[in-house]
């Protein structure tokens, strides 16, 4: 007979909480066991008889050493609680409690109170022997199994422990509540993350640590309570059996607050009331979404097009596998592609994250620049893998630095045998195969390149560079006259084309680290992509290091499926920025002019294509701090301009200082103001100036200087 531990039974806790109590709790079935009785029902009055039970000490033993290897755990009462962290004295504590009980013996008798009360409750109380001694102290909530046997009339008591049953989360929550508080937290969650968050984003103004917060929709309809500002540290402190709050943050006015598992609407003291949130979400967003309830069990309905389940008993609002696109699916929200980055733990500014998608969408060749360690991969993996139904969709390759030609990406036909064709072990044909049949021309399909610049770029990477502009295939093979009549027929043995295509749903990410093992791209590589360079400011490091919160970028996995169709349509529009009351071609004029005196002058396509970025931005930023055209342009230049100047101290120096004029609104004050880091704050394109900035002081410092830095 088992008995599962729980939290109420145990003197160790996984998380602070201020609750307590000093007894074990049985079921029925567990007193009749150990009492040999067939009825615990007891109306007359309570009922304490001793129970005497066999314990063993190599149980405690190992307990000790598990829960030692575990720590900190902690020992709460009514009132407090109290942190178990190792030393040599607490240690000493407990084995000095398992030696003074069982001496030399390997076994002992504990004998303890069995307490069937009148109203049906049963426990093991006055656990503590000779003093000192209690079962309690060495069982931790959800871990600790304790068991009971019989021979004869002796009672076994065996204790087992086993923390790989240790929940991801510290956070219980009551069972009774259990349902209404995942509920809630998915609904809320998924509103958290539309672009139309704001239609429910109405808060008190502003509000302090440890205060209580109401959400209302300005239509006299409030929930009081729902969230709190605490800090993180602190949240798993105030939790209670009562009363608890969510450990997934959610940002209020920049702010990280957590949700209540217990708030009220109107301020009438119902316990999470589901009905109250469906009116809530009624009078926020009218008749799109609904509440409904289908026995026990809640749902929320996207009533918008087709009657579709959004959460459910069995189904989450955002999948942790693959999903299935609705019909259309959603338009694309960089606002909630930031959100959900965000929810990893990731540190990256919305402005970077708007760079990368809108780069992708203007140009499907991205190339990440910059230090070893500084986020390149990591974004592009949680990008990728937010916006795609399943793993098919995205292909991740180191390339090596013994590449030296194609066959690593695209395989090779197979000079021993004529109807064979060798697939590289990359996945990289597979995944042109995929993205190219016709069902999944709606689906995005990623190829990322890690640590592009191992290898000579053109040696590999040719025959891709090629196709992006003349829209040509790629050959692979020369099948036999016989071999193309089975193709005709639908019965090719390889399943490997002629020839494929590189798919205007095929989106390439490449990153580089710049150091003495690595090649540096060619101006006809560069000229081909956005190149976005990831540098580490101080104030960057800074959040990382006070926060230091694990990255948990799966988080984000399939997340955004739903608006993948959406990413790939926008990718295919060709619309050029216009429109606007600000002058991009002045700017863009003066450049030209400038990098031409360096033979670095850009051509017709780059032209077109940061006039694609330009209308990305412009159309596609949902945020609420949406890029001013100056920023766009900013960005554009410092793309795809700035990476192809290189060279020596006496080429580039008066071209550097004739940018850093531009940079200015009135390129006159740039005359006079000097090339400094405290000066980049004065210009209008930041970005440029800055970058200007350092290759300045790398030309003087070097004699040399270009756009990547070792």
């Amino acid at each position: 007979m088992n008995k599962e531990i729980k939290t109420q039974d145990s003197g160790l806790k996984l998380s602070p909480c201020n609750s307590g109590e000093s007894s074990i709790n049985l079921s029925k079935d567990q007193y009749e066991f150990i009492k040999g009785e067939a009825n615990a029902d007891n109306a007359d009055g309570d009922k304490n008889t001793s129970v005497t039970f066999t314990l063993f000490k190599v149980d405690f033993v190992k307990a000790l050493c598990e829960i030692f290897n575990n720590l900190p755990l902690y020992t709460t009462s009514s009132d407090n609680y109290h942190t178990v962290d190792f030393s040599l004295e607490t240690y000493n504590k407990y084995n000095n409690e398992i030696n003074d009980f069982f001496g030399s013996s390997e076994t002992k008798e504990y004998t303890c109170n069995l307490l069937c009360r009148k109203d049906g409750r049963i426990y093991l109380n006055k656990l503590t022997v000779e003093g000192k001694f209690s079962i309690r102290d060495f069982l931790v909530e959800n871990i600790s199994t304790i068991s009971f046997s019989k021979e004869g009339n002796s009672i076994t008591l065996r204790l087992a422990i086993d923390f790989t049953k240790k929940p991801k989360t510290s956070l219980t929550i009551v069972e009774s509540d259990k349902q209404h508080c995942t509920f809630a937290l998915k609904c809320i969650t998924y509103f958290s993350q539309q672009s139309d968050w704001n239609k429910i984003d109405d808060f008190c103004d502003d509000f302090d640590l440890g205060q209580s917060i109401a959400i209302t929709n300005k239509k006299n309809i409030k929930l009081s309570g729902m969230f709190k500002y605490v800090e993180e540290d602190k949240i798993t402190e105030l939790n209670t059996p009562r009363r608890r709050w969510y450990l997934d943050s959610f940002k209020i006015k920049g702010k990280d607050v957590y949700l209540s598992t217990e708030w009220y609407p109107n301020s009438d003291g119902s316990h999470l009331a589901i009905p109250e949130l469906g009116k809530f979400i009624k009078a926020c967003y009218g008749s799109e979404y609904s509440i409904v309830r289908h026995g026990d069990q809640w749902e929320l309905l996207q009533t918008q097009n087709v009657s579709s389940a959004i959460i459910g008993s069995q189904t989450t609002v955002i999948p942790s596998g693959k999903v299935q696109s609705n019909s259309g699916g959603k338009k694309f929200s960089i606002s909630r592609e930031i959100a959900l980055i965000e929810k990893t733990g990731l540190i990256y500014s919305p402005e970077l994250v708007k760079r990368f998608a809108f780069s992708l969408m203007s140009k499907r060749f991205l190339i990440l620049s910059g230090l070893a360690g500084s986020g390149k991969t990591q974004l592009a993996l949680a990008f990728a893998n937010s916006l795609i139904e399943d793993d098919s969709q995205m292909c991740t390759v180191a390339v090596g630095a013994d590449w030296t030609n194609r066959e690593p990406l695209l395989g090779f036909p197979n000079a021993l045998q004529q109807d064979e064709y060798v697939r590289p072990e990359s996945g990289v044909l597979d995944l042109l195969i995929e993205a190219n049949k016709k069902e999944n021309k709606q689906k995005p399909y990623f190829l990322i390149l890690d640590e592009m610049n191992m290898s000579y770029v053109e040696r590999y990477f040719a025959d891709f560079l090629s196709a992006m502009e003349s829209d040509k295939p790629i050959k692979l093979w020369k099948p036999t006259k016989k071999e193309q009549e089975e193709q005709k027929e639908g019965e090719e043995k390889t399943h490997v084309p002629a020839e494929i295509n590189l798919p205007d749903n095929l989106f390439i990410i490449g990153t580089i680290n710049v150091d003495e093992t690595t090649y540096m791209f060619s101006p006809k590589v560069l000229d081909r992509a956005n190149v976005i360079e990831f540098k580490i400011s101080e104030p960057d490091m800074k959040q990382f290091l006070d926060e230091m919160k694990p990255v948990e970028r799966h988080l984000v996995d399939y997340q955004a499926a739903d608006m993948g169709e959406s990413f790939v349509d926008l990718a295919n529009d060709k619309d050029l920025a216009t429109g606007t009351d600000f002058d991009y071609k002045k700017t863009l004029n003066a450049f030209f002019t400038q990098l031409k005196s360096v033979n670095a002058e850009f051509g017709y396509r780059s032209a077109t294509e940061i006039y694609r970025f330009i209308s990305q931005a412009e159309k596609n930023d949902d945020t609420n701090d949406k890029m001013k055209p100056s920023k766009i342009l900013d960005c554009a230049i410092v793309q795809k301009l700035l990476p192809k100047l290189h060279g020596s101290r006496k080429k580039l120096e008066s071209v550097l200082q004739a940018l850093w004029k531009e940079c200015f609104a009135d390129p006159k004050v740039g005359e006079t103001t000097p090339i400094s880091k405290d000066n980049v704050g004065s210009t209008v394109y930041q970005l440029t100036a800055d970058k200007i900035q350092r290759m300045y002081e790398a030309a003087f410092a070097n004699g040399f200087t270009s756009f990547a830095e070792a």
